[in-house]
C-alpha cells in the first residue's frame, strides 16, 4: 500500500496489488502465493473493476470473493459476473446472495467446502473464522482482515441489524451512499467488536463466546 493508503489513481486498485509482488513493502506480511499467482490475482481484480456490467457494490463483493481464494477459470467480464458471493444466516440455514433478492438453502457440506477453500490463517492457530462486524466479511483473524488489499464496503448502519445476522437479509437495502467511494474499502477491524465466528470443526455460525 502506498504511504498515504490511497488507491492508484489510474487503475483504482490499492498500490500493493498494482505493484509487482516482489516490490511489496518489506514491512507487509506476505501470504503463500507465488509471484505468478499474485500477478494472476491482480489481473483478475483489474478485470472485475473494468467490467461495466457490474454495479460498484457487486465489484467489491466479487473482489472479496476472489481474495477468499474462490476463483473462476473464466476470465474478463464473464469471470467477474460469475462470482456471486453470499453470506450465511444461521437462523434459517440459508445463505443470502449479495445484491440479489433470492435466498437458497446451503448444506453443511457446502459450508465446509467454502471454509476449506479459504486461504489458511498464517498468523494464529485457531479453529474458527471470524466475522468482521465492520464489513461482514469472513477472515482467518483480525490481521488477515487488516492485511487484505480489497475489503467489502463498511456497513455504516450495521447497528440496526440483529446481532445473529451480521449482514442485512437483502443487500438491495444498502444504498451506495452508505458504502462510501467505490474504491474506499480499506479500514481496520475492531477486534473487541467481533461477536460471531464460523467453527471450522462443525462449520456452523455461532457467537464468538461459545
Amino acid at each position: 500500500m502506498s504511504q498515504n493508503g490511497e488507491p492508484n489513481a489510474e487503475t483504482g486498485i490499492p498500490s500493493e496489488i498494482d505493484m509487482g509482488y516482489e516490490e511489496a513493502a518489506p514491512g507487509r506480511r506476505r501470504n503463500s502465493m507465488t509471484v505468478t499467482q499474485e500477478r494472476e490475482r491482480r489481473a483478475s481484480i483489474k478485470a472485475i473493476l473494468a467490467d461495466d456490467t457490474l454495479a460498484p457494490i457487486e465489484k467489491r463483493r466479487s473482489i472479496q470473493h476472489l481474495m477468499d481464494g474462490r476463483r473462476s477459470s473464466m476470465s474478463g467480464g464473464s469471470m467477474a459476473s460469475s462470482v456471486q458471493p453470499g453470506f450465511g444466516d444461521d437462523d434459517n440455514n440459508t445463505i443470502v446472495s449479495y445484491g440479489y433478492d433470492k435466498d437458497f438453502a446451503i448444506s453443511n457440506e457446502q459450508t465446509k467446502r467454502t471454509e476449506e477453500s479459504r486461504p489458511p490463517c498464517h498468523h494464529y492457530e485457531r479453529g474458527c473464522t471470524i466475522i468482521a462486524p465492520c464489513c461482514g466479511g469472513a477472515f482467518g483473524c483480525r490481521i488477515c482482515h487488516d492485511d487484505c488489499p480489497v475489503l467489502p464496503p463498511r456497513i455504516s448502519n450495521a447497528g440496526q441489524y440483529h446481532r445473529s445476522a451480521s449482514l442485512p437479509s437483502s443487500f438491495t437495502i444498502i444504498s451506495e451512499s452508505n458504502c462510501g467511494d467505490e474504491h474506499d474499502t480499506h479500514h481496520q477491524i475492531d477486534r473487541f467488536a467481533i461477536r460471531e465466528v464460523i467453527c471450522r470443526q462443525c462449520y456452523s455460525r455461532q457467537p464468538s463466546k461459545t
